[in-house]
C-alpha cells in the first residue's frame, strides 16, 4: 500500500448513526468520499482481538453507588425517611488520599459519602422502633464504607478480588483452548495473535498479565515471544471529571508502571483467605504469581516514559472529538501499520464501544448480522450492542475489511460465552460515573 494510501485510510471515516440502515452503503461511501461507487477497491481483511479488562476496585464502588442510589429512589416511593445523619459526621472522612493530589487546590472531591447511607433494611427496621438494629446495621454500612475508602480515594484502581477471579478464569479458559487440537476460526485468531497493544491503566495491565501469560508460555516453548506493546492510544476514553479510574498516578511513568502492577496484584493476592495448610493451593497460586509477573515483567513500557495520561480535572465535553481522532488513529495503527495478520488490545468498554461506533458496517443487513453476534444468544431486549459496552474479560474478535478509503466491521465473534454486559444480571454489569449520581 502506498505511503499516500495509508496517510488517507480512516481519515474520510465518520461516526455512522445507529438509524443509518435506511441509507444504502454505496451512497454512504459516496457521502463520506471514500470511494466512488463506480471504483472497484482492493479490500483486505484482518481480524482483532479485543479483551476487555476484569472488574476493578472503581467499578465495584460505582455499582455499589448505584445500588444505594435504588434503594434511596424505592424509599421515597414508599415515603420512608431519607437518612444521612452517619453520612454527614463521617463526610471529612473520605476524599483524601491520591485523589486528592490530582486534583487543584480547592476542587470539590468525589461525592461518594452518599454510600454511608443507611441501608433500606436498617431504614424500615428505624420506622419501626427497632433502633438499636438500625444502628448496628448502619455501623456495619459505615464499615464496609470505610474499608471501600481506603481504595476509593486512589487513582487508576487495580482489579477488585472480583476482578482478580474475572482475569484468573480467563487465564484458565486460554490455557485450556491452547490443548484444543480443533480450535474455531475465531479461536485460532486468539492464538495466532503475536503482536498485542495493553492499555497502560493498572486494571488493564493486570488482566493482560492474566490473560496472555499461557500464550507467551507456549510462545517460548517455540523459541518466540509476544510482542506485548503498553500504548497510551489504548487509554479510556474520559467521559467526566470523576473518571477517576482515568487519572494517572502522580510519578506513575516508566518502569514504575511495572513494580505499581506487581505490587498491588501481591496485594489483592495477599488479601484472600485460604487455608494455610492447602499446600496445593498454595504452590498453585506460587506458579501463577510467577507466571504473571513475568509476563508483566515483559511488557515493552517504552511508549509510557513520560505522563501518558490526561488530567481527568480539565475534561470538557468537546475533548470527546479529539478522543475520535485518537480512536481512529489506533485502528489505522492496528490495521494497517502493524502488519501481523492478527493484532490484539486490551483495554477498555468505553474505547471498544466507541470504535465499534465509529467503523460501524454500512449495509443494513451486516448490521444486523453484527448485532446477532455481539447478543451471542441473549434476548433481542436487551440494550442495542451499538449502545451496549463488552463484558468484564470478554474476548471479542472483530474481523475488519478496509482499503486506502476507509474500514469496516464485517463480522464479530465472543469467545468463551462472552456477551455484551446488558445480557448480564444487574449485579455483574458495571457502572460508568455518568451513570451514577456523584456530586462534583
Amino acid at each position: 500500500m502506498a505511503d499516500g494510501d495509508v496517510l488517507g485510510l480512516l481519515s474520510s471515516i465518520s461516526q455512522p448513526s445507529a438509524s443509518s440502515n435506511s441509507v444504502p452503503a454505496s451512497d454512504v461511501c459516496s457521502q463520506q468520499g471514500a470511494y466512488s461507487p463506480k471504483s472497484e477497491p482492493v479490500w483486505r481483511t484482518k481480524d482483532m482481538v479485543l479483551i476487555r479488562h476484569g472488574r476493578s476496585s472503581w467499578n465495584e464502588f460505582l455499582g455499589a453507588h448505584k445500588r444505594a442510589q435504588w434503594e434511596e429512589q424505592e424509599l421515597k416511593r414508599q415515603g420512608a425517611p431519607k437518612s444521612g445523619g452517619v453520612r454527614n459526621v463521617l463526610r471529612s472522612m473520605v476524599g483524601r488520599g491520591e485523589a486528592a493530589s490530582a486534583y487543584p487546590q480547592g476542587q470539590p472531591k468525589s461525592g461518594h459519602t452518599d454510600l454511608l447511607d443507611l441501608g433500606e433494611a436498617d431504614l424500615q427496621k428505624q420506622s419501626t422502633g427497632g433502633f438499636w438494629q438500625g444502628v448496628r446495621g448502619g455501623l456495619k454500612h459505615v464499615g464496609n464504607a470505610l474499608n471501600h475508602a481506603g481504595k476509593l480515594n486512589q487513582v487508576d484502581h487495580p482489579l477488585s478480588a472480583g476482578g482478580l477471579a474475572q482475569a484468573r478464569q480467563l487465564r484458565q479458559q486460554i490455557t485450556a483452548l491452547t490443548a484444543e487440537s480443533q480450535p474455531s476460526q475465531a479461536a485460532t485468531s486468539l492464538l495466532r495473535c503475536r503482536r498485542w497493544y495493553i492499555s497502560p491503566f493498572l486494571r488493564a495491565l493486570e488482566t493482560a498479565a492474566y490473560a496472555l501469560s499461557p500464550l507467551q508460555r507456549i510462545a517460548q516453548q517455540q523459541g518466540q515471544r509476544l510482542q506485548l506493546r503498553v500504548s497510551p492510544q489504548a487509554n479510556e476514553i474520559v467521559q467526566t471529571s470523576m473518571s477517576l479510574d482515568c487519572q494517572g498516578k502522580k510519578g506513575n511513568v516508566g518502569f514504575k508502571v511495572v513494580t505499581r502492577a506487581v505490587s498491588k496484584l501481591a496485594e489483592t493476592i495477599e488479601e484472600e483467605e485460604d487455608d494455610p495448610s492447602a499446600q496445593g493451593l498454595l504452590q498453585d497460586k506460587q506458579a501463577e504469581l510467577a507466571d504473571v509477573v513475568a509476563t508483566l515483567c515483559s511488557f515493552d513500557i517504552t511508549e509510557i516514559a513520560q505522563v501518558w495520561w490526561t488530567d481527568v480535572s480539565t475534561f470538557k465535553k468537546e475533548n470527546l472529538k479529539a478522543e475520535d481522532a485518537r480512536v481512529k488513529s489506533l485502528v489505522k495503527r492496528l490495521l494497517v501499520e502493524d502488519e501481523d495478520p492478527v493484532v490484539g488490545l486490551v483495554a477498555h468498554s468505553i474505547l471498544f464501544k466507541r470504535m465499534m461506533q465509529l467503523f460501524w458496517p454500512k449495509d443494513r443487513l451486516r448490521q444486523e448480522e453484527i448485532r446477532t453476534a455481539l447478543r451471542n444468544g441473549a434476548a433481542q431486549d436487551t440494550v442495542d450492542p451499538y449502545e451496549d459496552k463488552v463484558m468484564n474479560c470478554g474476548t471479542l474478535v472483530l474481523t475488519f475489511r478496509y482499503h486506502s478509503g476507509g474500514a469496516e466491521i464485517v463480522k464479530a465473534v465472543f469467545l468463551f460465552d462472552g456477551h455484551m454486559e446488558s445480557a448480564l444480571a444487574c449485579d455483574r454489569q458495571t457502572q460508568d460515573p455518568d451513570d451514577v449520581d456523584i456530586q462534583e
